[in-house]
């Protein structure tokens, strides 16, 4: 194997095995790299769609680093130190990189405006850190959705993909009877340019310039009285 390496063999029997086990480790690419659950139940697979990616990320993790760095060996210790660094930057700078360019595709900024913005520091910075989330076998959609509806992001996390996304417009909008909400969801459906358009100019466009003028006023008004303090019209008795 190494001699077919060293001629940059590729076609060699044993560096296809030798590379499939590499890649085995952080890819789910074959049966054998799934659950028991997965590999018995046939119908409870639409479960894991999507979601098997983060899980082999999940499964490294607790293999070459938390497994490592529990061991109580110092030696094993410090290579779970280095290969969570290793993991940090494979998988944190790969999806920084993606989330960045995502964020610009989909115009997700929160100033008002058409124009997507270049991506500056502190957005790098954010990217980076909802990249790293990965690790755990999470995601920044679980993480952001998590802060403004719990409920609604544990069963995002365990329920097959756009599942919520269907309910919502199936069940939750026309119950409520808000077509803006059943045209944001609906039209993000559309196949190829449905997000795009949606998010660049149609009902999501206009929903997100309203909340963004509106939280750009609320700081605004903030800045103009940072303390908060409230005036009162007070008669004290005197007289002219």
């Amino acid at each position: 194997m190494v001699d077919a390496i060293r001629r940059g063999d590729t076609q060699d029997p044993n560096v296809k095995v030798f590379l499939f086990s590499k890649l085995s480790k952080t890819q789910p690419i074959s049966l054998s790299e799934y659950s028991e659950f997965y590999l018995r139940n046939p119908n409870a697979r639409p479960m894991f769609f999507l979601k098997s990616f983060g899980l082999k990320q999940l499964e490294t993790t607790r293999r070459d680093v938390l497994r490592k760095i529990s061991s109580g060996n110092a030696k094993e210790i410090r290579e779970g130190q280095r290969q969570a660094l290793r993991l940090s930057v494979l998988f944190g700078g790969g999806m920084t990189a993606n989330n960045l360019f995502k964020d610009y595709l989909l115009d997700r900024d929160d100033r008002p405006g058409m124009t997507p913005s270049l991506p500056n520091s502190q957005k790098v910075g954010e990217s980076a850190v909802d990249a790293l989330w990965t690790m755990f076998g999470l995601s920044r959609y679980f993480s952001r959705k998590l802060a403004d509806d719990p409920y609604r992001a544990i069963v995002d996390m365990i329920a097959p993909p756009k599942l919520s996304e269907f309910s919502e417009l199936l069940i939750e909008a026309p119950m409520k009877g808000d077509l803006d909400q059943f045209k944001r969801v609906g039209t993000k459906q559309i196949p190829i340019v449905g997000k795009v358009y949606n998010e660049h100019f149609g009902p999501a466009d206009q929903y997100k310039r309203k909340k963004r003028i509106q939280e750009y006023n609320k700081n605004k008004r903030s800045l103009k009285n940072p303390y908060k303090l409230e005036s009162f019209n007070v008669d004290y008795g005197f007289e002219d």
